[in-house]
């Protein structure tokens, strides 16, 4: 096919913002549509160069996994290759495991499998794996494994009949997608099925190619409205999605359908071909796949290294050198590997292989050591061990107050609470849950309740992308608050979990109203302090770092996610405060100046507050609990049991 320069500059325009959505830009908050662009390249490009071979009879697979190693590995094995140092020298045993674990599933381009088991994509623990986004390269490649053979098979039935096939898989990927999100969302968002019609429908625009470029009255008003309304289409995606837009699924037709727009009728007589051709956005577009690869590590590490939140303008530093890495990468990397003078097919395959396993042998080796556990001494290695605090016993997990997928919460974690005048009720996701054992200890004898769900926060008609069970959850929860007589109830979550959805404040102030009506006290808790990438790898490696015990190191440590919180909860404290609930912030109760309370003294010893990056092991619950309910009473004995004063 003939170069077009537009594609080019295309390709900028998915790959910036998938770099900055993961530099944590709040504009960008759609900005992971940007792979979805791609896809829709990528299937109509692959799809172009495969029926033009077909048709000219010199189609060969080996020739075609040729090109595809050429384009992807080099650059792929040299990031992989640079992780390498950094991982070991700044990743605490659980990370480098982790880490090891990632690398022999990029090489096997199982990625997006290990991810789907391991990590929601949105969540916390996703922004310090330095390879997540090698996900979207393990689809491709699952996907052009089947393509061409499939392509092979039904060549026999022409292009009309051959587009009608793609058309069906297309739909009935889209409509896999649509089921999935609902039921499987990690699955959907990571599996090749659900995001087979993304690359199909680009496939698609290629085999209709050449009738759109004949068809009569589309090289006027026509072609400049359609392409132009596919660079909207995309833009209002990356602008006005976020986190809790369900894609792939129909949403996700809208960046998409925009791209395949783009590829059919843009050109250098249109405007947005125009745009999309000029200088800047081609030489973008030319170095994209090397910025994609290079601007995640290069994130994961700085926040794995920074004691505190990285700044905006850092992350524009950082973005500006995944660019530059990235041209270095495309010039000296990807280019050389491409000529096929410069490295002959045996050149290619062979180093390739060499280098699938030297990195599949450091993965093996990482992930066999246990992340290099040998390198940390006993008590430093017990306290890396608390990240395993839910198989460890004493945990809110345990029991059916708090629930982990669609099944109704057992009758006794309520029995206390139902017809008990000022019965106080903990409902949340899983911070809420973690909490309620300091809060039950505080309480004493007096009547409660605790009924939380995984990643589902208490509000009401709000349903979390990713867990399908939320809206019915807490309508129960509801269900039973009316049934009570006056109780108190206590809203908490991880905030900051929701806080880029922009249905969180009216939906809380929804909440907030209709529990007033149904005759509740409410007391709306902030965020708990939150640490990256956990409280015991902070512990464990300023011990390991400087030589310490765990009684040298000081009580509080840089919560290195306070400023966000604190905004987070300067909003929640406004709702709260419209609709006369009571207030209280753990921050001002845990927290000075930014270093918040990691750990606690006990009759047993030193103990850490958090066991991962925010929920609190029992210790902690028993003081968090302890000051939020010492801030309760005070607050309802200065200013009634719904006052809004409090800190």
């Amino acid at each position: 096919m003939n170069y077009r320069r537009e594609i080019d500059g295309l390709r900028a325009v998915a790959v910036l913002p998938v770099i900055f959505f993961h530099a944590g830009f709040d504009a960008f908050k759609g900005g992971y549509v940007g792979v979805d662009v791609f896809f829709v390249i990528s299937g109509y490009l692959i799809t172009n160069i495969i029926l033009g071979e077909k048709e000219a009879g010199t189609f060969s697979l080996l020739r075609f996994y040729e090109r595809r190693v050429r384009r992807i590995l080099p650059a792929l094995f040299t990031v992989m290759g640079a992780c390498l140092l950094p991982a070991w020298l700044w990743m605490m045993p659980e990370k480098l495991e982790d880490f090891g674990e990632s690398l022999m599933a990029v090489v096997l381009f199982i990625s997006n499998l290990l991810f789907w088991h391991e990590s929601d994509y949105f969540g916390p623990d996703a922004e310090d794996k330095p390879l997540l986004h090698t996900w979207s390269l393990a689809v491709e490649e699952q996907y052009y494994v089947v393509y061409p053979l499939t392509i092979m098979l039904l060549w026999f039935l022409g292009r009309r009949r051959l587009g009608f096939a793609m058309l069906l898989a297309a739909l009935a990927s889209l409509a896999l997608s649509e089921w999935a999100w609902r039921h499987h969302p990690s699955a959907n968002f990571y599996l090749a099925p659900t995001r087979a019609w993304e690359l199909l429908l680009g496939g698609m625009v290629a085999l209709a190619g050449s009738r759109l470029a004949a068809a009569p009255g589309l090289n006027g008003v026509l072609r400049q409205a359609a392409s132009a309304s596919g660079l909207a289409m995309i833009a209002y995606a990356v602008f006005r999605f976020d986190a809790a837009t369900p894609v792939p699924g129909l949403p996700a037709l809208l960046p998409t359908a925009g791209t395949a727009l783009i590829l059919a009728f843009a050109n250098q007589a249109t405007l947005a071909g125009r745009l999309l051709s000029a200088r800047l956005p081609v030489g973008l577009g030319l170095i994209s796949y090397s910025a994609y690869l290079w601007h995640q590590p290069l994130f994961a590490f700085a926040r794995l290294r920074s004691p505190g939140e990285l700044s905006a303008s850092f992350y524009l530093l950082l973005s500006a050198a995944a660019l530059a890495l990235a041209a270095l990468s495309w010039r000296f990397v990807e280019m050389p590997f491409r000529d096929r003078k410069r490295m002959s097919r045996a050149t290619v395959f062979k180093a390739a292989a060499l280098a699938s396993l030297l990195l599949f042998a450091a993965g093996l080796a990482l992930d066999a050591s246990k992340g290099a556990r040998f390198r940390y001494n006993p008590e430093q290695k017990a306290i890396l061990s608390l990240l395993k605090y839910p198989e460890l016993g004493r945990h809110y997990q345990s029991g059916s107050c708090f629930i982990g997928e669609d099944r109704v919460h057992d009758g006794r974690c309520h029995a206390d609470f139902t017809g008990q005048a000022n019965a106080v009720l903990v409902w949340g996701d899983s911070h809420a849950a973690s909490l309620h054992m300091g809060i039950f200890d505080a309480l004493g004898a007096a009547p409660k309740a605790h009924l939380s769900a995984a990643g589902c926060p208490p509000l009401l008609d709000y349903q979390a992308s990713d867990r399908a069970y939320c809206r019915s959850v807490n309508d129960r929860v509801f269900a039973l608050v009316r049934q009570a007589g006056s109780p108190v109830v206590i809203l908490h979550a991880n905030w900051r979990r929701y806080a880029k959805d922009a249905r969180l404040i009216p939906t809380l102030e929804q909440t907030l109203l209709r529990l007033k009506q149904a005759g509740a006290k409410v007391v709306l808790v902030g965020s708990l302090p939150q640490w990256r990438p956990s409280l015991p790898e902070i512990v464990a490696g300023r011990m390991y770092q400087h030589d310490m015990t765990l009684a040298e190191l000081p009580r509080l440590l840089p919560s290195n996610r306070h400023g966000e919180l604190a905004g987070i909860d300067a909003r929640l404290a406004e709702t709260a405060r419209r609709q006369g609930a009571a207030w209280v912030s753990l921050l001002d109760s845990l927290c000075e100046d930014g270093q918040c309370t990691a750990l606690v003294a006990t009759a047993d010893g030193i103990r850490l507050t958090a066991w991962d990056y925010g929920h609190l092991t029992y210790e902690g619950s028993l003081l968090a609990g302890a000051a939020l309910v010492a801030r309760m009473r005070a607050d309802a004995a200065a200013n009634g049991p719904t006052g809004s004063k409090g800190k």
